[in-house]
């Protein structure tokens, strides 16, 4: 098992399509738009997408999916991404009780032992994660709520947390 696992959303992260903002200091200049083999538009950065599968690559931490799109993230995602197939961290089909689905799953990766960075923009919206990650505190997880997508600066700050 790798050193430090990265959680890594698809929605208001790499795909910001919904929140894209031309005005907005310190965004992605390249990006690249497709419709999803499920009908969705993806908005990415080729740019951003490649740091990712850098710091993948290269063992600092292991990338996994967690995010609605569950396995169809592998599907119909990650080759147009460049990524290679990621192992899935978490399903919301997986969980039947009350409360964000994606918490339990992080929790899980956490208490295996390993760092964790979490990167999903619904972090902010959960009382129960931000309690948690308040108690655990900074030393092995860093978690990063973008607003807009995951930008250049959110990625520098990740790079210099798993150093």
């Amino acid at each position: 098992m790798a050193e430090t696992v990265w959680l890594l959303d698809v929605d208001g992260v790499l795909n910001f399509i919904p929140y894209a903002r031309d005005d907005a200091a310190g965004t992605w200049t390249d990006t690249e738009r497709f419709r999803a083999g499920n009908g969705f538009m993806i908005h990415w950065s080729p740019s951003m997408l490649a740091r990712i599968k850098a710091i993948h690559e290269s063992g600092r931490a292991e990338v996994r999916w967690l995010t609605t799109w569950a396995e169809e993230a592998n599907e119909l995602l990650a080759e147009r991404f460049g990524l290679p197939q990621l192992t899935v961290a978490g399903s919301p089909l997986a969980r039947e009780e009350l409360g964000w689905w994606k918490l339990p799953d992080a929790q899980a990766v956490y208490e295996s032992g390993v760092r964790v960075v979490w990167t999903d923009d619904d972090l902010a919206f959960s009382t129960r994660a931000q309690a948690w990650l308040e108690e655990i505190g900074p030393e092995r997880m860093l978690a990063i709520a973008p607003r807009g997508g995951l930008l250049p600066e959110h990625l520098d700050l990740i790079e210099k947390w798993l150093s």
